[in-house]
């Protein structure tokens, strides 16, 4: 599965809270969780037109 540029915007709405929340968990500190998380999605962006299959599978990974 691909995923459009258009459609990271919305990904991003979608997913953004849940991975930091996730990375905040694991390290303790929220300014460096959402780093990351802006870090995972520029990631994506680089990679928007290759196949990785489940899109927020993908996200989680990268988490």
């Amino acid at each position: 599965m691909t995923i459009a540029y258009e459609n990271i915007a919305k990904l991003y709405a979608a997913e953004h809270d849940r991975l930091e929340r996730q990375i905040f968990w694991r390290i303790g500190c929220r300014a460096t969780a959402g780093d990351l998380v802006h870090d995972i999605f520029l990631r994506l962006w680089e990679k928007a037109t290759q196949p990785r299959g489940s899109d927020a599978a993908y996200l989680t990974r990268c988490a």
